[in-house]
């Protein structure tokens, strides 16, 4: 029974479109990235590795419910990601789910304690973001930049207690915190 898909071992292979593979717990460096993945599933996922799916620009759909950490750059540019499904995640790392341009709904963060450096720049489609554990994000982590148009309207982080630097830069629509 596969439990873990090491790293590089799907790098690259831009015809593999859907995954779901229901025992894996580890997911590690580079495992899928730059594939051809549409859709990814791994119900028992604990941890995603560094750039895992970076630069799957055809991946629109990621469900990882069991996954507790998100590595720096897990999702990075996953231009055309529309949703993720993470609500047990504790901590991202830098960068996770940056330029992710496209990204909608990642749902109620149950579990979220720390948001990295720069998770969330560049997710300008966000509308809404609850993690009622939320402590700490980190410098611009939910940064808008490159003349792309906001949509972040809400935060409700009532635990929050440190905001890095640049955290909510260019998001000309935030109204409550």
């Amino acid at each position: 029974m596969l439990s873990v898909v090491r790293g590089y071992t799907f790098l690259e292979c831009s015809q593999l479109t859907n995954v779901y593979l229901p025992n894996v717990t580890e997911l590690m460096i580079y495992a899928f990235g730059r594939s051809g993945l549409t859709q990814a599933d791994f119900p028992k996922a604990t941890t995603v590795g560094q750039s895992c799916f970076s630069g799957c620009g055809n991946l629109q759909s990621a469900i990882l419910p069991s996954a507790q950490t998100l590595s720096e750059s897990a999702f990075y540019n996953c231009s055309n990601l529309l949703s993720v499904n993470i609500p047990n995640v504790t901590s991202t790392g830098p960068y996770a789910l940056e330029r992710c341009v496209n990204l909608e709904e990642v749902g109620v963060l149950e579990n979220l304690q720390i948001i990295g450096d720069a998770t969330f720049r560049n997710c300008n489609k966000i509308n809404e973001f609850v993690a009622p554990k939320l402590t700490s994000v980190g410098n611009g982590g939910f940064s808008i930049t490159n003349n792309l148009t906001p949509s972040l309207t809400k935060i409700d982080a009532p635990n929050l207690k440190e905001i890095g630097s640049q955290c909510f830069m260019g998001q000309s629509y935030l109204k409550t915190v």
